[in-house]
């Protein structure tokens, strides 16, 4: 885990630095530190900003912590860019790692609204396109399909 943690963070910081992404100089974490915040959520805790936050200040990864909500503005103030440019150059070593080049594609739907929130629903605006019948507990839902990329060696080694 501590590892990964590091590697998260060179990453994160080699890719500002090769965007040449300046940060004000009053800042308490720098960009590198928000983003790996947010990544080791997302990895080791299911996407929990702040149990993350807490295990970072815990193990003393990160010594000026902010709190909750500001990093939650500073996550979300990182240009969609930068975490575009992150991923590709992750899907990048990934597939020089994979050799094989064999994957597993899962579709599964993902509930997004429920009946009585979908006029209010903002996420989707069409509707009807969006829109699903269950007959059998009589329940309207809007749908996302989410599909899964996945190497298939990693498949065999779960042990299913």
């Amino acid at each position: 885990m501590e590892n990964m943690i590091i590697t998260i963070f060179v990453l994160c910081d080699e890719l500002l630095k090769a965007l040449n992404i300046k940060e004000d100089p009053q800042v308490k974490m720098t960009n590198a530190e928000v983003m790996t915040v947010g990544l080791v959520a997302a990895y080791f805790f299911g996407g929990h900003h702040d149990r993350a936050r807490q295990f970072m200040a815990e193990h003393n990864y990160i010594k000026n912590l902010l709190s909750k909500s500001r990093l939650n503005l500073r996550l979300h103030k990182i240009d969609e860019t930068t975490w575009m440019c992150l991923f590709q150059a992750m899907a990048q070593v990934f597939k020089e790692l994979n050799p094989g080049q064999e994957y597993i594609i899962e579709s599964f739907p993902v509930p997004v609204c429920d009946n009585i929130r979908i006029d209010r629903c903002k996420i989707y605006t069409d509707r009807a396109a969006w829109r699903s019948h269950r007959r059998i507990s009589r329940i309207y839902r809007q749908l996302l399909t989410l599909f899964l990329w996945i190497e298939s060696s990693y498949v065999s080694q779960q042990n299913w």
